[in-house]
């Protein structure tokens, strides 16, 4: 008699729960080490001295430039290399940055810090996004990404309690020393988990630069880079201008310190509380409620009174809760599966000018708005208009391309 024929059982398609965990990980060590060390560094004692203004606002320009080095060299360095051994060099860098600056916070050693730590953090951006992309099937996708942006607020939120700490008690050096140790550990751990993920996919390829610039040339992946600039624009443009509030709103001006952390706070509630309706909304939905609440809570950000400009800031948390995931989702699905890393670095590069550009334009507000408009407020919600219409083009643009990829 014939045996009868059995197909053999299809492997389920899972996340690798391991090495997202350990992206997370490492995305809240990484995030709290080098915030609490930049906020350190203009008001807290090493050695008997503190770092000048103007040497700090040097070293941060330089560590900015670095990152962005980074985040191009990485795909088109590296070949075969997987996710994991890149969060490990990353740390590795980091760390050296901390040790030339338990040597000396005096240039060059706080030049050699802004270095090292700015290059580490480039190759980290795109590392743990790819990972996060690799180690998850598109169902947990967005959800992932959810959980990367709550745990970087939430490492944000921290790291300058921390460094108020260590300034307090007069233990900088001590917090650095810690803070390397945290982050060598973090590494190796988050690394060595990361490593099991074998996939081509999980292994940053290394692409020509015309392939990678060639990216620029397709609708796809250029609207998903406009929505990236627009976005870090947004969240560039209202950090600076909320540091220059005295000069934006005196008379909000009291309350400075209490928007710069409810923003934060707002949004970490906002995503812990809406996680499964926020991975459940089509596309189509996501970019235009991110339109609609950017371009509003910038707006009410900036008026005089103290429930409409949190409510502002709630409404701006609300949009970076939509936007962020989903454009980091979209940014894989925009590109065949070999240009993942190469489109990433892209994202990084853009997340990096928009927050400069944002920056700038607050400080260029702030210096000229009278020359425009009647106060610097009027100038920002000008802004908050702009933003709002170039959010709502570039989640267009992306929603049709995304679903053309779809549909064929």
């Amino acid at each position: 008699m014939q045996a009868a024929e059995t197909t053999p059982p299809q492997p389920t398609q899972t996340s690798d729960r391991g090495s997202v965990l350990a992206a997370l990980v490492f995305t809240f060590v990484t995030n709290i080490d080098m915030t609490t060390v930049l906020t350190m560094l203009p008001v807290a004692v090493f050695g008997g001295t503190r770092v000048a203004p103007l040497t700090f606002s040097l070293a941060l320009s330089i560590q900015v430039v670095a990152s962005l080095i980074g985040g191009i060299v990485v795909p088109m360095v590296f070949r075969g290399v997987n996710s994991g051994w890149m969060l490990s060099i990353s740390a590795l860098l980091k760390s050296a940055g901390f040790v030339a600056l338990l040597a000396t916070v005096h240039p060059p050693g706080l030049f050699v810090f802004a270095v090292l730590a700015g290059f580490g953090r480039g190759v980290s951006k795109v590392a743990v996004r790819v990972l996060l992309t690799d180690a998850t099937v598109e169902k947990d996708r967005a959800r992932a990404f959810q959980l990367f942006f709550v745990v970087m607020n939430v490492a944000l939120l921290l790291a300058p309690l921390a460094a108020e700490a260590a300034d307090r008690f007069h233990v900088a050096r001590y917090a650095l020393v810690l803070l390397l140790l945290l982050e060598l550990a973090g590494g190796a751990w988050a690394g060595a988990t990361a490593r099991r993920l074998t996939s081509d996919t999980g292994k940053a390829k290394r692409l020509a630069v015309g392939g990678g610039l060639g990216l620029l040339l397709r609708p796809g992946p250029v609207a998903v880079l406009a929505y990236t600039l627009v976005a870090y624009f947004a969240m560039g443009f209202i950090m600076a201008m909320f540091l220059l509030y005295d000069e934006v709103n005196p008379a909000l001006s009291g309350y400075r310190e209490l928007f710069l952390s409810f923003e934060p706070l707002a949004l970490i509630v906002i995503q812990l509380a809406m996680m499964p309706v926020l991975a459940q909304t089509g596309r189509r939905a996501v970019y235009a409620g991110a339109a609609i609440t950017c371009g509003t809570g910038v707006l009410l950000s900036f008026t005089s009174s103290l429930v409409l400009v949190l409510l502002g800031l709630a409404l701006f948390a609300f949009a970076e809760c939509l936007a962020l995931p989903q454009s980091q989702v979209d940014a894989g699905k925009a590109v065949a599966k070999e240009q993942v890393s190469a489109m990433l670095s892209l994202v990084t590069i853009m997340s990096a000018v928009g927050e400069m550009a944002g920056n700038v334009a607050a400080g260029w507000i702030v210096r000229n708005a009278d020359d425009l408009l009647p106060s610097a407020t009027a100038s920002a919600m000008a802004v908050a208009v702009v933003v709002l219409a170039g959010f709502a083009a570039a989640g267009y643009g992306i929603d049709r391309a995304v679903s053309a990829r779809e549909v064929a």
